[in-house]
């Protein structure tokens, strides 16, 4: 279960860096 929740964790990192990317540009 902790790899898996570990995987949830970076995708939803990712996901917010982006939006952030979107934002600030």
């Amino acid at each position: 279960t902790e790899k898996f929740l570990r995987f949830i964790i970076d995708e939803v990192i990712r996901h917010h860096q982006q939006a952030k990317r979107e934002q600030s540009a």
